[in-house]
């Protein structure tokens, strides 16, 4: 996939086709989008490339004719590699859109091939560990291969990226220090002509850490996670990003320097830049425009950040898009949300107002609040102190005892009645006073029953009394009762 401001290529070798995009890109028709087939639905197109400062619509592509033809064979029997250049001005008729120029390369490149195009679009540069080429389809076409260029023949280059004087490539070479680490990460820095190579670096990971225990293995044969990524600031080319995943980390060079401490501006997805549904979470391919960033997913799905003015951001959420989601996925301009603010012009989310400051709905930059007024990040309005109400959330602990020996807690326990309706409920003391009470009241109404009966032994009351003690002997006999007829 390549993109400029002028159109948006994708090759979609499943479909033999390419994928062509134009601007406007906010309301995307049959108008801006088309589909152009290969010449050959035998070729297999491995790249496309656009120049990021072209001012034309011409794109260019890199690939194998896979017919079978004898007269389509490389020097060693294989298919021919070609590059060819399309002429793309009239974006109303795909069918207008054609195959202006092919060149055959003689040569037959294995897994890995990388092609850049110089940011006017006037030449375009393959890289390969067996040979390099350089097409120029201006005037009389011109093509120049070299087979030998990098200091050490087992380099296999990943990726690249191309300004106007230099060219950075970063790939993996055999390691020939470590028996053990078979191959280590190199960063070529070589001219447009690909005569001279400026300058190599190499990845030396710090001791103990889990980078200096990779091996490599399987770094010979293509695979995902030894893909690379190289990026030239184009509005400062002594600025360069490589990104290398399989030791996840990206290094920022400053030609000829390499130390910067530099922090990301925005990580997407976030909560205002989701990724949509009709994009996977695999994501193989980023490119930058001067407009926006494009990103290609492993199904070939394309989502269009586009960059926002002040007070505004690039919102990825379907749910806030005017129409359906089409395809490709292209962001929407949205109003920052009260409490944040965007003072740029970009692609980035906005930001949260920091403490003590507030905004609201689509804001260029926070007010600050009143040194009274309470303001966390993110404030909306101004809330006074005296409003709020202090609340503590905090749950004190159990004090320990005094004393722990068991016996003690137990006659302290034991002896205390404390105030509570559950204290007084399990108290033992609370208990004892609830059987004694009605047995002494027992006694004492005997007691004055006996004071009453003194002159007249078999009185009317102590009969009675004597009557419900008998029919309460659950225990002795009658016969046995008679201690109490004598008492």
């Amino acid at each position: 996939m390549a993109a400029n401001n002028l159109i948006l290529v994708e090759s979609q070798p499943d479909n033999t086709a390419f994928f062509i995009l134009f601007p406007p890109h906010n309301n995307v028709s049959t108008g801006q989008q088309c589909s152009l087939d290969y010449d050959d639905g035998n070729d297999y197109v491995y790249s496309v490339g656009v120049g990021f400062q072209a001012s034309d619509s011409k794109f260019y592509a890199v690939g194998q004719v896979a017919t079978g033809n004898e007269q389509d064979v490389d020097l060693s029997g294989g298919n021919t590699t070609f590059i060819a250049y399309y002429n793309a001005t009239n974006y109303l008729q795909c069918d207008q859109i054609a195959r202006t120029i092919i060149s055959e390369i003689p040569f037959l490149p294995d897994d890995f091939l990388v092609m850049v195009v110089h940011p006017t679009g006037q030449f375009a540069l393959g890289l390969t560990p067996n040979f390099v080429f350089r097409f120029n389809p201006s005037g009389s076409p011109t093509l120049i291969t070299k087979t030998s260029i990098w200091s050490n023949s087992s380099f296999t280059p990943r990726a690249a990226d191309i300004d106007t004087n230099f060219t950075i490539v970063a790939g993996i070479r055999v390691n020939s220090v470590s028996p053990r680490v078979l191959a280590s990460v190199v960063v070529y820095l070589i001219d447009n002509t690909l005569s001279h190579i400026y300058s190599t670096w190499t990845y030396v990971p710090t001791n103990n850490s889990w980078q200096s225990l990779l091996k490599f293995s399987g770094y010979d044969s293509w695979s995902v996670k030894y893909t690379m990524s190289v990026d030239i600031n184009n509005y400062n080319p002594t600025r360069v990003l490589v990104g290398v995943p399989c030791v996840n980390t990206v290094f920022h060079f400053i030609l000829p320097s390499t130390s910067l401490v530099s922090t990301p501006t925005a990580i997407i997805p976030n909560s205002q830049q989701p990724i949509p549904s009709t994009i996977s979470s695999e994501l193989i391919n980023l490119v930058s425009t001067p407009s926006g960033l494009v990103v290609l997913d492993v199904s070939g799905g394309i989502l269009f950040i586009l960059s926002t003015p002040p007070s505004y951001y690039a919102s990825t959420d379907p749910n806030l898009a005017p129409d359906s989601i089409a395809i490709p996925s292209i962001s929407t301009t949205q109003s920052c949300l009260a409490g944040m603010m965007k003072g740029d012009a970009g692609l980035h989310p906005c930001s949260l107002c920091p403490r003590g400051w507030r905004s609201s709905v689509g804001s260029i930059n926070c007010t600050v609040c009143n040194a009274s007024a309470f303001c966390p990040p993110g404030t909306v309005a101004e809330v006074s102190q005296t409003e709020l109400q202090t609340i503590s959330q905090a749950y004190p602990y159990y004090k320990n005892p005094d004393t722990t020996l068991f016996d003690d807690v137990l006659l302290n326990n034991v002896f205390h009645i404390c105030s509570t309706r559950h204290c007084v409920v399990v108290s033992p003391t609370f208990w004892t006073l609830i059987v004694l009470i009605p047995l002494l009241t027992l006694i004492g109404i005997l007691l004055v029953c006996q004071q009453c009966s003194r002159s007249s032994h078999d009185s009317a009351c102590m009969k009675t009394i004597k009557k419900w003690f008998k029919r309460t002997d659950l225990v002795v006999s009658q016969s046995a009762f008679s201690k109490v007829q004598q008492w």
